[in-house]
């Protein structure tokens, strides 16, 4: 796992903990304080009631004392009074504080009331004294408790469901600022989320692509350079190289003994062979920096075909392959590049005598609705599908074994494919191990309507007549100029 994946993970991680944490104190303190606005609003009810049950059961020892104890409503309404006082008490046990059994947090004011007050012994004698009014009729005191409930008794009962709607005031109020409060931690939470986790995130990714950005522009600038190295060092090289194969020219003019025939073709095939070389990491480095010229000229693709057929039907080979060209009928001129075509097909060409033991290369071409297709086909020791997925990639073969045995650079199917590319085609490769490779090249080109007007010119047409006069040579390279002027002494000039 990359550095800055760690520093991202562990960031929103400390992110996501902070955020829950800060939902559960909001949850907690939201359900705490409901839960109290909720029972205080229960307690204000039941205080409420018990101010009116004081008024029914006055009423109801009222209607006891003014029916006979004989008829038998009366116990209706005595059986509805013992009802409403067993309520009564309940209600008041537990509004006072005094019911062990619930935990109703009543506030210490409304406790301290009830105490103080004497509301606790009123209603104690309240509720002994109710029982025995009940019991008989026509009492005459009676007169008197209904004063005494109706007078003080009430409005003890009335401040105490004022202080209850006090406290529930308070409570909301309470509610008010604790909803604040933790609007505030929350808003100076997510603020310091930001600070310290978000925002240091955010300049560390934007600093890590601010390196990233940099060191793809030092990798291009060094990929620039690699570039420009190898296109000096390829002309660097090509120059004694051209001296070399010169000079061999020169001796092979000569009349030598067998061995010292052999020795000139031995230096002249390596020399060409490293001048292969050269020209393809000079055409690589070309691709590579966008510097390579499409030309868009006529020519005849059945020409061209045929020229590379007759170089490699004669090549030089030690295993029995035959080459095969099917040419169909194709048009006489196309548009394109065609030194890079033939470039093309004479790197896929050499890439399939090099790897082709025994049977048969093939060369097939085709034309239909602007497309022409150029296929090389063997019958070689082919390749895996891993293989095939590194085949045109720069300075890489199938496997180093391939490369011990047979040689070469790896670089003419990289060369191969983005030439191909370059000229808006496509190169695609199917192989089947110890069965044969199969190379497909596919290129967009309009037939051409001027037919026949270009003659490409033939640079050795007239060198064998005899010459005469002196020849400036302009070269800075001395063994160049050296080869050069002895080849031009051999035509007879100066």
């Amino acid at each position: 796992m990359s550095k800055l994946k760690k520093i991202i993970n562990r960031h929103f991680f400390i992110a996501i903990v902070a955020l829950l944490l800060i939902d559960l104190f909001v949850f907690t303190t939201h359900i705490y304080v409901s839960n109290k606005s909720d029972g205080y609003a229960e307690l204000i009810n039941m205080s409420g009631r018990q101010r009116m049950l004081s008024q029914r059961i006055t009423l109801l020892i009222y209607e006891a004392n003014r029916l006979p104890e004989t008829d038998a409503y009366r116990d209706v309404v005595v059986t509805e009074l013992t009802n409403n006082l067993e309520l009564f008490a309940q209600s008041h046990k537990l509004l006072s504080g005094n019911d062990p059994s619930i935990d109703a947090d009543i506030d210490r004011k409304i406790l301290d009331f009830y105490n103080s007050s004497g509301l606790n012994n009123d209603v104690k004698e309240f509720l002994e004294n109710a029982p025995d009014y009940a019991a008989h009729s026509n009492r005459p005191e009676f007169g008197h408790f209904t004063q005494q409930v109706k007078g003080e008794f009430l409005q003890k009962l009335n401040q105490a469901v004022k202080l209850f709607e006090l406290v529930s005031d308070d409570l909301s109020q309470f509610q008010m600022i604790i909803q604040i409060i933790v609007f505030i931690i929350s808003v100076i939470s997510i603020i310091a989320i930001a600070l310290f986790v978000l925002i240091p995130l955010r300049n560390k990714i934007i600093t890590s692509e601010i390196e990233l950005a940099k060191s793809i522009d030092e990798l291009a600038l060094e990929g620039e350079y690699k570039s420009m190295f190898l296109a000096n060092m390829s002309h660097e090289l090509r120059t004694p190289l051209n001296g070399i194969l010169g000079a061999t020219a020169l001796m092979k003019s000569h009349d030598l003994d067998e061995e010292l025939e052999q020795f000139m073709d031995i230096i002249n095939t390596s020399g060409n062979t490293l001048l292969g070389t050269i020209d393809n990491i000079l055409d690589l480095t070309k691709l590579e920096m966008e510097r390579l010229e499409i030309e868009h000229l006529p020519f005849n693709p059945r020409e061209m075909i045929n020229s590379v057929y007759q170089t490699f039907k004669y090549y030089p080979n030690h295993n029995p392959v035959d080459i095969i060209c099917e040419i169909p009928s194709l048009p006489d001129w196309l548009m394109g590049d065609e030194q890079k075509i033939k470039q093309v097909v004479n790197n896929l060409m050499s890439n399939a005598i090099k790897f082709t033991l025994s049977g048969e290369i093939m060369i097939s071409t085709t034309y239909d609705n602007g497309i022409l297709q150029i296929a090389v086909t063997d019958t070689g020791i082919g390749m895996t599908e891993e293989q095939l997925g590194i085949i045109f990639e720069p300075f890489k073969q199938a496997d180093t074994s391939t490369k011990r045995e047979f040689g070469g650079t790896g670089l003419g199917l990289s060369i191969s494919k983005q030439m191909t590319t370059a000229m808006g085609g496509e190169l695609t490769a199917t192989s089947e191990p110890n069965k044969g490779t199969n190379f497909n090249i596919t290129l967009p080109l309009e037939v051409s309507a001027q037919a026949g007007i270009i003659e490409q010119p033939n640079p050795m047409k007239g060198l064998n007549k005899d010459f005469s006069g002196t020849v400036l040579i302009t070269e800075d390279n001395i063994i160049n100029y050296q080869v050069l002027a002895k080849m031009l002494q051999k035509m007879g000039l100066q």
